[in-house]
């Protein structure tokens, strides 16, 4: 079949996805919910010998961006499972009712710079926005002290995380000296948007506030998921929030980030010794050479302050104590690989 045939018949992944999981997407309503059905011919559970794995008829996957709302539901029984707001952990974690598990998270939260236009081109800018950010205070204040200050991409406690990287400081007076170098002594102006959670409007103004105190206004606008990606891929900002989840294998979040071909990259990063390294992390097997390469990598990324890295997460999941099957240290040793393999259950096969 010609290249031509096959793209008459492509469908968008994103509203067609396929995969190789435990579950298939059954209904969709976007910012409510999503079904996923369980997947009969999951081909973990037959290379087991575990046929009747995953053991849920389905799972529902509610949107909930109030963490209020999400208690409320959580403790009506309307959640079984719940990713718990760091201001709720107190409420919870002494709950006899529930199973409340803390862990350092595979996740990194940041600030993502353009680099193909606008003021951030400038590493001078890059570097004083950086360096403009009290990182133990936004963890203390939006985050109840439950982060871990980043120095880089990758988490302390991951393969490819570079030791000898340490934190960008947090010193306002050398951000406002970079700002002048730069070519602008009384400040400027920078436009980008965040996530419209209540938690990422919070995280959002504190950080404001930290560049207005060196005379950078960012002037942000909160969207939801869909507004918000329209704006990365159209490269409609200067500055915006930024991170990524589930990045214990390296060559995803590294493509994705900092690779022109990457999923959201968008032309915004186009370092040339940092893609050079990506594509040979593509094609080592050997497990030290393919660390070194991850090491030199995170070293050229924080060199040329190709992001602002703010935290790594600490995670607290939540379950109703009818929920079974989790193995929290387990988790932490095998990270995603766990839990796509680990389906749960309820006790006594009920909710």
């Amino acid at each position: 079949m010609s290249a031509e045939a096959l793209k008459k018949d492509t469908k968008y992944v994103d509203t067609h996805p396929i995969g190789t999981g435990p579950y298939m997407l059954q209904e969709a309503n976007p910012g409510n919910y999503l079904i996923a059905k369980r997947n009969p011919n999951w081909w973990f559970a037959k290379f087991v010998g575990r046929p009747d794995m995953p053991y849920f008829d389905a799972v529902k996957i509610s949107v909930i961006p109030d963490p209020s709302v999400q208690l409320a539901n959580f403790r009506a029984g309307k959640l079984d499972r719940m990713p718990v707001e760091k201001s709720l952990y107190k409420l919870l974690k002494d709950d006899p009712n529930l199973k409340v598990y803390i862990s350092p998270g595979n996740h990194m939260m940041g600030l993502r710079f353009n680099h193909a236009k606008g003021p951030c081109q400038d590493i001078r800018v890059r570097q004083a926005i950086s360096h403009a950010l009290d990182r133990q205070a936004l963890i203390a204040g939006t985050q109840f002290g439950l982060g871990r200050i980043a120095s880089c991409l990758f988490p302390e406690d991951h393969w490819c995380h570079n030791p000898q990287l340490q934190p960008v400081s947090y010193d306002p007076e050398k951000a406002k000296k970079l700002l002048a170098e730069a070519g602008y002594p009384n400040g400027l102006t920078l436009k980008g948007f965040m996530g419209n959670t209540p938690a990422m409007v919070t995280i959002t103004e504190a950080v404001r506030a930290m560049l207005g105190q060196v005379g950078i206004i960012w002037q942000v606008d909160s969207l939801d998921p869909v507004a918000g990606s329209d704006r990365m891929k159209n490269l409609e900002y200067d500055l915006a929030t930024g991170g990524y989840a589930w990045i214990w294998e390296p060559d995803l979040v590294t493509t994705n980030l900092y690779h022109p071909q990457g999923g959201f990259n968008y032309g915004r990063s186009k370092n040339a010794k940092a893609i050079g390294l990506i594509e040979a992390g593509k094609t080592v097997t050997d497990l030290a050479r393919r660390q070194k390469i991850y090491f030199d990598l995170e070293k050229v990324l924080y060199d040329n302050y190709e992001d602002a890295w703010i935290w790594w997460e600490i995670s607290i999941s939540a379950y109703r104590n009818t929920v079974m099957g989790y193995d929290n240290e387990r988790h932490i040793k095998y990270r995603e690989g766990y839990d796509l393999t680990h389906p749960l259950w309820f006790k006594d096969g009920k909710p």
